[in-house]
């Protein structure tokens, strides 16, 4: 809607990217769902696991409303803040330091901000860090279903700025905390698996881990999930569907995304990939675009004059650039 009120022509671009952005992150969490499961149950095959993990979502995609699912997302929520604290912690104790319990061989020392071609696949992945596109009308709705009526809109507005603000700052210090504290722990290295993997398989830290990031994947699957359902409802179904209709496409879609999950056999690179590609435009030059098409319409440069918009210019213009080379950079290690 935005896009349509500042642009007039081509909403449809804006949603296929978002749709697609949330498409990816789920077909991501399945994938992550397996290679989590797999070191549960390394006998079983990876196509059983990713199957299986897909059962057990049928539910939570079932749920019609963001409330339905207020206690799997606490639980998922749970399960995050551990995965950091022990990340912390390793990071501290020394573990896999020189001389440490489970001291790496293949630990290679380099610093933390160091630049080459490698640097853009994280940045790509950096790209999908807070991915909220999707559920930010929903998210609005309930918020004023929590707050009395008698609340004027712009005091429910000030209060929901203020809630946003705090998580974004809080979810940035985690990523941080994590960034600095693996860097530390297993250096640089040419290992592509995913963080979680990297840790000894003895070591039950990091298994109470593992089972604790797959609790808050699975937690937090059904809230993208029931966006992107919402928007394929849209497009495919009639305003009055009934809810055998919705149910349908909803096991349609996780049907789908189960079976995309098959082929993923590198969540990191995926995931570079996804954010190189599409992060970069959903997060960067979209936004932008409908900021300066919107300055357009009023005639004027608005509030942060012309320094405001060249500022919105060169960010729109780094989103293009950091989206071509950010994909070149994934495909070229591939």
């Amino acid at each position: 809607q935005l896009w349509q009120e500042a642009v007039g022509r081509g909403a449809c671009l804006i949603g296929a990217v978002t749709f697609l952005q949330g498409f990816g992150a789920l077909v991501q969490f399945s994938a992550t769902c397996t290679d989590l499961l797999v070191t549960f149950a390394p006998r079983v095959s990876r196509s059983v696991l990713t199957m299986a993990a897909g059962i057990v979502l049928v539910p939570l995609c079932l749920a019609n409303e963001l409330s339905a699912l207020r206690y799997s997302s606490a639980v998922g929520l749970i399960g995050v803040l551990y995965s950091v604290l022990f990340v912390c912690w390793r990071a501290a104790d020394g573990s896999y330091a020189a001389g440490g319990r489970w001291h790496l061989a293949t630990r290679v020392a380099s610093p933390l901000l160091r630049c080459d071609w490698r640097s853009l696949e994280f940045v790509g992945i950096m790209n999908t860090a807070c991915f909220a596109h999707l559920n930010v009308p929903a998210y609005w709705q309930a918020w004023r279903r929590l707050h009395p009526s008698t609340d004027s809109p712009k005091e429910l507005l000030r209060g929901f700025r203020r809630v946003v603000r705090i998580s974004f700052a809080l979810a940035a210090l985690l990523y941080a905390a994590i960034t600095v504290a693996a860097s530390r722990t297993f250096g640089g290295g040419t290992d592509s698996r995913l963080l979680l993997m990297r840790y000894a398989a003895d070591d039950r830290g990091a298994v109470l881990m593992r089972a604790a990031t797959l609790v808050s994947v699975i937690g937090g699957y059904p809230l993208i999930f029931q966006a992107i359902r919402d928007m394929a409802c849209t497009r495919l179904l009639r305003p009055a569907a009934s809810l055998a209709s919705r149910r349908a496409l909803s096991l349609a879609l996780l049907g789908s995304l189960v079976s995309c999950a098959l082929v993923v056999d590198n969540v990191a690179k995926f995931m570079s990939l996804r954010g190189a590609f599409l992060g970069a435009l959903l997060v960067y030059s979209m936004p932008t675009a409908i900021a300066l098409a919107s300055l357009r319409k009023r005639g004027g440069d608005g509030d942060g004059g012309t320094l405001g918009r060249r500022a919105l210019l060169a960010l729109c213009a780094y989103g293009a650039v950091s989206s071509i080379a950010g994909t070149a950079a994934v495909l070229r290690s591939l």
